[in-house]
């Protein structure tokens, strides 16, 4: 059980970074991201406890595989004349994310005719998450613009609720610590945490 409980992690991380993925294509108008789906297979295996095993599956990257953020801070350049456009855009879907849990409340919250601004605000605080720990490949092949493709992305929520390397509050704190928000986040209208769930842009978090 132990076994199967962390790729049914993995599993879960990644399927809810594809969900947020596809909403920040939405709002850039583009598939900008795509992360891939994993297939959990249970081998026959005499080595190991009980005679079998657990492996994940995806398919094949091609590609040059680039690391563009962690789960705890690092953030791959953005001015990079070889990959800074690839990294601005994963910084900028990674911040999106943030957000997109935001709006995600407000919009249930209105559906259902919910309280008070103040509990939603509350509500808010106690249940963010952050996709992170970007890696694949990039294509830019498009004329839309640069393409990555992700694989085993992390997700830290401020809950903990996606395993073991969710790092909860301080991953989401690590990255906004070195996160500066450049031309994809301004198009979005993306700020820092607690100015409105993004509504307004700080321009002293930006590049030039």
């Amino acid at each position: 059980a132990q076994r199967l409980a962390f790729h049914k992690e993995t599993t879960a991380c990644q399927q809810r970074a594809a969900e947020v993925a596809q909403r920040f294509n939405a709002a850039l108008g583009r598939p900008a991201v795509a992360v891939l789906a994993t297939t959990v297979y249970r081998l026959r295996d005499a080595a190991s406890p009980g005679g079998f095993r657990y492996v994940a599956v995806e398919p094949m990257l091609r590609g040059t595989y680039v690391k563009w953020n962690s789960n705890n801070g690092f953030v791959a350049s953005t001015t990079d004349s070889r990959d800074g456009d690839a990294s601005e855009l994963a910084q900028a879907c990674s911040h999106f994310t943030y957000h997109a849990k935001q709006q995600q409340h407000r919009s249930t919250s209105s559906e259902g005719g919910g309280g008070g601004d103040d509990q939603d605000d509350d509500d808010d605080d106690d249940d963010q998450e952050l996709v992170c720990d970007l890696q694949g490949v990039a294509d830019r092949t498009s004329t839309a613009g640069c393409r990555i493709t992700l694989t085993d992305p992390q997700i830290h929520s401020t809950r903990k609720v996606f395993g073991r390397a969710d790092r909860g509050p301080d991953g989401i704190r690590d990255f906004f610590e070195t996160h500066v928000c450049g031309p994809t986040c301004r198009r979005l209208g993306l700020g820092p945490p607690g100015l409105g769930g993004g509504a307004v842009f700080d321009p002293s978090k930006s590049d030039t």
